[in-house]
């Protein structure tokens, strides 16, 4: 056989040696996902390598709920969402793993990610195993970045769910794996079920209003205690909001009114129209001037230490407000945290605005005396403004999660506490630069 017939011989088979070979690999590839990611079923296990070289198999998990997340550093959704994981990292890693796996990426990239992170105030301790090939990610029917993959402690895939999620969210997902609320039993004195909805400073210790009455507590170095003191006024009561001012605590409780403690005795104030009072704040430097909030009726304001009240105010009455604050020293500006966003009146409520850059739920609001500073309590997390809510942007070392209060001791303005509605508490002894989780005891 001539030269030139074998290279036409060669010539006309290349195509089919090509299609045989495309054939086998896609046979071979197809056979290293017969066991593709299925809700019910058995969760593939996988071996990849964390950014440092370290080998991490799924299986090794075992024993915990694992929150599969599949990223990218490119993703903004995922930028949006990364703190609130490392928020319930912190909080729940003895009870849950968050594995986050990423999509064909180097880890230069990785590394720059985390980096960036901590420049703005916050470390990301999550672990991290890199899916360079996609192979995983075609394992798991990854469609679009964020997805993300519930597991529970036997390895079985129990949700599957597409863009990004919050901190709730995974307390959900928890229970979903295992069964139980992630909470169960309650946490301090919020029961399992209940909300905790303000935590603030007191003549003598931390109040925390809830939804089961209200309790005095005493900050340990790492810890809350809960004293034993019970009021039998508010026990077993819906307590919305607490407001403390030279000596009186002013506390707003849902389902009985306005409540006035001063001396050790609690005495229900008169003069406001029935309904619930679900917000109130005084002026925090003589306390004289107080303005409450009352649902379908609107703000009203007493001049008097409480003796009398009046109504106050243009806000529309439906709106869902949810906490109040007065400047200190200015008793006629007020700011209004509603879920529709912030508002500010500088007319004792005559006339307000909105403040447009705040598109947050806001359920609580504090302001530093001597900067002016405004700390808002949001439902993701603490938000922070240097100019009267004009601009604002997250406080990053907060936990990224839905916070009911923020309050700023009146005698050191570098401790603050913030709540959270299970009844978790956060301190800072920095202005806010840090935090710290205190467990209940």
């Amino acid at each position: 056989m001539s030269e030139s017939m074998k290279r036409a011989r060669w010539t006309r088979a290349w195509p089919l040696l090509l299609i045989v070979v495309g054939v086998v690999v896609a046979l071979v590839y197809n056979a290293s996902l017969d066991s593709r990611a299925e809700v019910g079923k058995a969760a593939p296990d996988f071996t990849l390598l964390t950014p440092d070289g370290q080998e991490l198999s799924l299986s090794d998990l075992r024993g915990k709920p694992v929150f599969l997340h599949f990223w990218a550093t490119w993703c903004p959704t995922c930028v949006e969402a990364v703190p609130a994981w490392q928020a319930f990292e912190e909080r729940y890693g003895d009870r849950a793993t968050i594995l986050n796996v990423n999509v064909r990426e180097g880890t230069n990239l990785i590394r720059r990610y985390h980096e960036n992170f901590a420049a703005k105030g916050l470390e990301l301790t999550m672990t991290v195993v890199r899916d360079q090939t996609g192979r995983v990610a075609d394992q798991y029917r990854l469609w679009a970045i964020p997805e993300s993959w519930v597991i529970d402690p036997n390895g079985v895939a129990r949700e599957y769910l597409r863009g990004a999620f919050f901190f709730e969210d995974l307390q959900r997902m928890y229970e979903l794996a295992t069964g139980v609320p992630i909470d169960a039993g309650g946490v301090g004195p919020v029961p399992e079920g209940g909300t905790l909805y303000r935590v603030d400073f007191g003549p003598d210790g931390l109040w925390t209003a809830t939804s089961d009455g209200l309790t005095l507590a005493s900050e340990q170095q790492d810890s809350l205690r809960a004293d034993e003191t019970a009021w039998p006024e508010l026990a077993g009561k819906t307590v919305n909001d607490i407001s403390y001012a030279n000596g009186a605590v002013w506390v707003a409780a849902a389902d009985q009114g306005l409540w006035r403690y001063a001396d050790g005795v609690w005495h229900r104030v008169q003069g406001l129209p029935a309904g619930h009072v679900l917000a109130v704040a005084a002026e925090p430097n003589e306390g004289r001037v107080i303005y409450v909030w009352i649902p379908g009726a609107g703000l009203y304001r007493s001049d008097n230490g409480g003796s009398s009240w009046r109504y106050a105010g243009t806000l529309d009455s439906r709106l869902l407000v949810q906490g109040l604050a007065v400047v200190p020293g200015q008793p006629e500006r007020l700011f209004v945290g509603a879920l529709q966003g912030l508002y500010e009146s500088r007319d004792g409520g005559a006339s307000w605005e909105r403040k447009p850059a705040v598109e947050r739920h806001v359920f609580d609001i504090a302001i530093e005396r001597s900067t002016g500073r405004i700390l808002l309590a949001t439902d993701l997390g603490v938000m922070v403004s240097h100019d009267g809510g004009r601009t604002v942007d997250y406080l990053m070392s907060a936990p990224r999660r839905r916070l009911h209060s923020i309050a700023l001791n009146p005698n050191d303005p570098n401790h603050l506490v913030i709540g959270a509605p299970n009844g978790d508490v956060y301190r800072s002894d920095d202005a806010g630069a840090s935090w710290i989780w205190l467990p209940w005891s």
